[in-house]
């Protein structure tokens, strides 16, 4: 035993300046590579918990249930109603402008059976500005609290009933299939 602690301390004296060096070089190389791959992961998950989140239905709001009564809005007038909650300021909205007047060509064409009815949380006058600017030829009711209809962000579209329950509803910016459904709806 004595003699193989001997040959230990032998060989840990032998290395050189060259292999010091050389371990070193290949620890802190490790030791980098390793905080490059820690600030990875910090980034990585810092862009998946900024995504914006999906708008929702307030707590307990669901198909079949009424909405509340919003001014200037008669859902008795059709059989059904194609409720558009946006604002002039959201961007998904913007980015929805070519399908929402798709919605207004699809209801004048059968203007019997739908009514379309946007609701803005923006001002009158700035709702004007922009309907008028985009073409949108809609029932529009500027000055709506989006609490009001229970939604917590913009675009949301409810198929609202005669009776003013909710047939159904879409969230967000859709995707062509989305968009389909609802224009389908507009011939029901």
């Amino acid at each position: 035993m004595a003699k193989a602690t001997q040959e230990m301390k032998f060989s840990f004296r032998r290395i050189t300046a060259d292999q010091l060096r050389k371990s070193l070089e290949i620890a802190t190389n490790l030791a980098l590579l390793i905080v490059a791959v820690c600030i990875l992961a910090v980034i990585v998950t810092g862009y998946y918990k900024r995504r914006v989140a999906v708008p929702q239905l307030q707590a307990g709001l669901q198909k079949g249930d009424r909405l509340p009564p919003i001014p200037n809005v008669d859902y008795r007038l059709t059989e059904h109603t194609l409720l558009l909650v946006v604002s002039t300021r959201c961007e998904y909205c913007r980015q929805s402008l070519a399908f929402y007047k798709e919605i207004s060509d699809k209801v004048h064409q059968n203007s019997n059976a739908t009514q379309v009815v946007a609701v803005f949380p923006n001002a009158p006058a700035e709702v004007e500005q922009y309907t008028r600017d985009n073409n949108l030829d809609f029932h529009t009711v500027p000055a709506v609290k989006l609490a009001d209809v229970r939604v917590s962000a913009t675009p949301t579209i409810f198929l609202v009933g005669r009776d003013g329950s909710i047939q159904d509803f879409w969230i967000g910016a859709l995707s062509a299939p989305s968009q389909q459904e609802v224009l389908r709806t507009i011939d029901q």
